[in-house]
């Protein structure tokens, strides 16, 4: 089956001194055009690309204060004055870096002497009118719409209040900052700039609890050991530990560090092809609460004390100097009687000839630091899942 030959209609150019504008009529005046779709007039007489519609989403329940950021098309969030992040009708109060306020209110007329900023922060979570009662057994001040209480003596006042007196706490956050903040949205998640903070979008659309470190917090951080026990192994990319040898003998199998040439040279012997082929070199390095909020791919920077009592350290010091990219990170949850965080470890290209463990402590000024650093930007914009800014 052949289909019917169609015959072009014939082209022609028409130039117009004016510009007619929109006139969809079966018969349009000269200069007018009978379609416009994606085109507009407002820079007449020039006819240009339209702007770019604007998505408005309904977010349930919106911030009543002053707005700062909003941004996002498929999950939508919106950055208020308080410094609390809203998706969907829920909120990620405190995000940002702001101060809060408090003010009491007694109806026994006493005077406010002072305020433990700290007792407070902890016991009220978001900003609001909170009311109680003073538990003079307890010496407690009692907040049942929070199911919590705060210590009598976190509020001060001239004279010492009586059973049952009420309270009035109002509290509401400021940011330290009041310029506008720049919301970048990438895939699921949500940064805000110049802060350099990051939050879970979708779960906090969802309204899922989100975990501090994992679901938000800071895009710098900065880990460091003070104490304790620290083991550095040769290894692969991902943290599996390797079992070398080192000389400039060919062992026969294995892995190999061949001292034969100037610069020692990591290979492994492969059985399908019977020979030794050169490989990338990794270290394991379990350090205790090292790898919090680190994930492979990131850019650290490294930094070291050790000292030289200890076999090893000036080794295992030189290793970890300097700026890395993790090809592994692993956090320990803890679990029973394991502290979080004992048995984390990171692993970064280095080249090690035997496994170094030391023992770390404050009297001996001994640390291990990483930083995940965040440059300043004036500028920053998502493309292809990554962010990229300028300054």
């Amino acid at each position: 089956m052949y289909y019917p030959k169609l015959k072009a209609p014939k082209r022609r150019r028409v130039l117009t001194a004016r510009f007619g504008g929109y006139d969809h009529r079966p018969s349009p005046g000269a200069g007018a055009f009978y379609e416009m779709e994606n085109l507009s007039g407002d820079r007449a007489p020039l006819l240009t690309v339209r702007p770019r519609r604007t998505a408005v989403t309904a977010l349930g329940a919106c911030p009543t204060e002053r707005v700062l950021a909003a941004a996002g098309e498929k999950y939508p969030v919106v950055l208020d004055a308080g410094g609390s992040l809203w998706s969907g009708g829920h909120v990620l109060p405190r995000l940002l870096d702001g101060h809060t306020y408090f003010y009491v209110t007694g109806e026994f007329g006493a005077d406010l002497d002072e305020i433990d900023r700290e007792a407070l922060l902890a016991v009220f979570p978001a900003d609001g009118s909170y009311a109680g009662r003073y538990d003079r057994d307890a010496d407690r001040w009692v907040f049942p719409a929070l199911n919590a209480s705060v210590p009598g003596t976190a509020i001060t006042f001239d004279i010492q209040p009586d059973d049952g007196d009420a309270l009035t706490v109002e509290v509401w956050t400021s940011l330290t900052r009041s310029d506008k903040r720049r919301l970048t949205v990438m895939g699921g998640w949500v940064c805000v700039f110049p802060d350099g903070v990051y939050a879970n979008a979708v779960k906090l659309r969802q309204g899922q609890e989100l975990t501090e470190g994992e679901d938000y917090g800071p895009i710098a951080r900065e880990n460091s050991c003070h104490a304790g026990s620290v083991r550095f192994e040769p290894c692969g990319p991902d943290g599996t530990v390797w079992s070398v040898t080192v000389g400039d003998t060919d062992p026969g199998s294995g892995f190999w560090i061949d001292t034969s040439e100037p610069e020692p040279v990591l290979r492994c012997y492969s059985q399908s092809q019977s020979l030794w082929i050169a490989v990338s070199p990794y270290v394991k390095c379990s350090v205790p609460g090292i790898a919090k909020g680190l994930l492979a791919g990131d850019g650290v920077e490294l930094f070291a004390r050790l000292g030289t009592v200890q076999p090893g350290a000036q080794t295992a010091e030189d290793l970890w100097l300097g700026t890395h990219v993790l090809t592994a990170a692993w956090h320990d949850p803890g679990a029973g009687t394991r502290p979080e965080g004992t048995l984390d470890y990171i692993v970064f290209p280095g080249l090690l000839t035997a496994d170094i463990e030391l023992e770390l402590t404050d009297l001996d000024n001994c640390f291990l630091t990483l930083t995940r650093p965040l440059p300043e930007m004036d500028f920053v914009v998502e493309c292809q899942n990554r962010l990229w800014g300028c300054r």
